[in-house]
């Protein structure tokens, strides 16, 4: 099974605790589960809210309650997932087999665009992003993380 880029963020921590229960059942012996989560802090997105002084947006992600994303012309109760909740959420049921980061050193598309016109800037974030996914300790300020699950 596979959530990629935040799915997993538009329900409660209840209801992740529930589909990862779920999920068992569909799941053949040590079956896997991969998940990209958005944290509960994201570097970029602090810095970068934070020298616009708009520090509402800069810590956003830190509520324990649901916030309201925009997405289009809709929005969306979003909650944020530190990687230790959904770890202790999930050993319940699963092996962690690994968490690391996504969007350490890449900005958070949103602010991508001066950066992809710089080549040069991208390819020495992206060779760095590289080096440091293996750390899992950054998983809890990238912009997501990947967590890797194995059914026990």
């Amino acid at each position: 099974m596979f959530s990629n880029f935040g799915g997993l963020n538009c329900i409660s921590p209840s209801e992740v605790e529930q589909l990862l229960n779920d999920l068992r059942s569909v799941l053949t012996l040590k079956g896997r589960v991969i998940l990209i989560i958005m944290p509960k802090f994201c570097a970029w997105e602090s810095a970068y809210y934070t020298t616009r002084l708009q520090l509402r947006n800069a810590f956003r992600r830190a509520s324990s309650q649901p916030i309201k994303a925009s997405v289009g012309s809709s929005e969306v109760s979003t909650w944020y997932h530190s990687p230790e909740s959904i770890k202790r959420i999930a050993s319940k049921y699963y092996n962690i087999k690994n968490v690391q980061p996504v969007g350490l050193s890449i900005p958070p598309s949103y602010l991508q665009k001066s950066i992809l016109a710089r080549k040069k800037i991208l390819n020495t974030l992206d060779k760095l992003e590289n080096r440091l996914n293996k750390y899992s300790f950054f998983s809890a300020i990238a912009d997501h993380y990947l967590i890797d699950l194995e059914l026990k």
